[in-house]
């Protein structure tokens, strides 16, 4: 039974994405007969993926914050250690696990780490989606959808022969988001309309708030039945949610399959929920949290498949209010629009990835 590690982390900074889609692959490795462990570092907010059935290494907590200052563009900060640290905790567990498979979805981590960790495995693996660094990996896997070539992201960033497995055809959903699920019929004008507001499995920030208040001053609140989804967020007590036709917050969901499902529209952040929505095949309206959500966001409005609304920081009140008033009245032609738009995501990529793995390990060095 050949043996993977995965080495990814989840807190408040980072969010609980990487986890996710990482957690995906593991479960599809494990149908495969893969024995699978899971390293990850114990941060703020992090998850501990013991509990989800899979053994997991526990890097030591920081000491102190690393490094002292604001999170920088190139993501070192979401380590919490000095990247010497993380090395050499590393590799005492991959010298000793001995996987064949070596997997790593971290933006802190590239070449310097892989270099160090590829003398210990048979395949590394690195997923990367905002190709800003270099690797020294076998395979590399980036799930999003981009007009141009996706492989000229990564021209000069990945060594000759690696296996490139580009695009949404290797998008890292739960099974639970195969889409062969018939395109719900949205009703009238008149019937009442189902939001669901989900901005991360870990965000807490202000725009939870704002978007409760903007649909509360809809023009048509009195038909929304709204769900948030989020961690620790409490209303306040002066919040006056009768306007609307009810209002649910539930903590964080093991699968938001179902929920999205059965909702009319989405309103959340860029990331993995992004294919979980498009699986589903449901209209949303985007706000970036992170920076590096921005460019594909983007691209998905221009091509039909969402609507995008700027930057956390720059969208208001004002714009959420008309966003959600245009969308209320146009979700009919909306959701016919985005069921005969190409479909991106097929909730195969986990599979997919694991097949194209073994052919490249079967076939042996060019």
């Amino acid at each position: 039974m050949q043996k993977v590690l995965i080495r990814v982390d989840s807190s408040l900074e980072i969010g609980t994405g990487h986890i996710s889609r990482m957690l995906v692959l593991a479960h599809a490795f494990k149908v495969r007969g893969y024995a699978v462990e899971i390293a990850t570092r114990e941060l703020e907010g992090y998850l501990d993926t013991s509990a989800m059935g899979f053994v997991t290494h526990i890097l030591k907590r920081p000491s102190a914050p690393y490094p002292q200052e604001p999170a920088r563009a190139d993501y070192d900060s979401w380590l919490g250690v000095p990247l010497e640290h993380e090395i050499a905790e590393m590799r005492d567990i991959v010298k000793y696990l001995k996987p064949e498979i070596l997997v790593v979805d971290h933006y802190s981590l590239g070449r310097q780490w892989e270099v160090a960790m590829r003398e210990h495995c048979k395949t590394l693996i690195a997923v990367d989606d905002i190709a800003n660094r270099t690797h020294s990996c076998d395979v590399l896997i980036d799930h999003n959808h981009f007009t141009r070539n996706p492989s000229a992201r990564y021209e000069g960033l990945v060594e000759d022969g690696t296996l490139m497995l580009l695009g949404t055809s290797f998008s890292l959903l739960n099974a639970t988001f195969i889409a062969n699920h018939p395109a719900t019929e949205i009703g009238p004008e008149e019937d009442n309309c189902k939001v669901l507001i989900f901005f991360g499995g870990s965000y807490q920030g202000p725009l939870l708030l704002r978007t409760l208040e903007s649909l509360s001053l809809s023009r048509y609140s009195r038909f929304l039945e709204v769900t948030v989804v989020s961690r620790g967020f409490q209303l306040p007590d002066d919040f006056d949610a009768h306007t609307m036709k009810s209002l649910t917050n539930l903590g964080p969901q093991e699968s938001l399959d179902e929920l999205i499902r059965e909702t009319d529209f989405v309103i959340g952040a860029g990331g993995v929920n992004t294919w979980e929505r498009l699986a589903s095949n449901k209209f949303s309206l985007v706000v970036s949290i992170a920076s590096n959500q921005e460019e594909l966001t983007k691209e998905l409005d221009a091509l039909g498949y969402l609507k995008y609304l700027g930057r956390e920081s720059e969208v208001t009140s004002r714009l959420l209010v008309s966003s959600i008033d245009e969308l209320f009245e146009n979700r009919q032609l909306l959701s016919r629009k985005l069921s005969n738009l190409a479909r991106l995501v097929d909730g195969r990529g986990p599979s997919r990835v694991v097949a194209e793995l073994e052919r490249f390990q079967e076939a042996g060095p060019a």
